[in-house]
């Protein structure tokens, strides 16, 4: 199973211009890193996108089974049937992020805290240039 770490940046505290960042592991090796530009947006939409870059990366490594962690208590609850999708632009990520999933046998979503999340934070933040 691939464990994919994800997190989204946004350079302004509502709406501005965004980052990702992805560690893909497998067996607690990193097998690839992201740092990538996602347009502007919001934090949210980082976030999604983050998610959806992690799985489409993931893909590259033909694996049946990933899990994605994220310090997004929001994302993980709205894409764990928590949470309800209020925002018509998050519904949008929502239903790519269900679109790409359907390549794999098994996505699971996690929440981690923070500090567990160090390196795809600093990825996200690197592609803003915060």
């Amino acid at each position: 199973m691939l464990k994919i770490f994800v997190d989204g940046s946004c350079n302004a505290s509502t709406y501005g211009d965004t980052g990702v960042g992805v560690v893909v592991k497998k067996d607690g090796e990193t097998k690839a890193k992201v740092s990538k530009n996602a347009g502007e947006g919001t934090n949210n939409t980082a976030e999604y996108k983050a998610v959806i870059n992690g799985l489409k990366k993931a893909l590259e490594f033909n694996e049946d089974k990933v899990k994605i962690f994220s310090d997004s208590e929001l994302i993980v609850k709205q894409l764990n049937g928590e949470y309800k999708i209020k925002q018509p632009h998050l519904i949008e990520l929502w239903e790519e992020v269900q679109e790409v999933s359907k390549k794999f046998d098994e996505v699971e979503y996690e929440w981690i805290p923070r500090e567990k999340n160090w390196v795809a934070d600093k990825l996200a933040k690197r592609a803003t240039n915060l």
